[in-house]
């Protein structure tokens, strides 16, 4: 998995294929792939992240059970803490920000 170079920091964005796309001198990450959310998704130990869209929308995935990716297709289902239901492409996913926690001073 890839990072923005900070290791293990809180709200890790995670960019992974970490491609560009450049219009007009603007650069930003290019969208998730179904394989790179099932990985995240799967992770072990899971760590809990956030679904950043391109429309700005920022959807907590606290579990694993709280996003569906089915087995064909290209969008998912990302159920909130409220109850409400998110069908997002993934093309429009830019980013996942991954919180990690860090260990406390007394574990050092």
């Amino acid at each position: 998995m890839q990072s923005d170079g900070h290791a293990g920091g809180v709200n890790e964005p995670v960019r992974m294929g970490f491609w560009l796309a450049c219009m007009r001198g603007l650069c930003y990450p290019s969208t998730m792939s179904i394989k790179e959310l099932r990985e995240v998704n799967r992770a072990t130990p899971f760590h809990a992240y956030t679904v950043r869209t391109t429309d700005g929308d920022a959807i907590r995935v606290p579990h694993p059970d709280f996003m569906l990716i089915p087995p064909i297709g290209e969008t998912v289902i990302v159920v909130d803490q409220e109850g409400g239901k998110h069908l997002v492409d993934a093309d429009h996913i830019t980013k996942l920000e991954i919180r990690r926690t860090r260990p406390s001073k007394s574990s050092r």
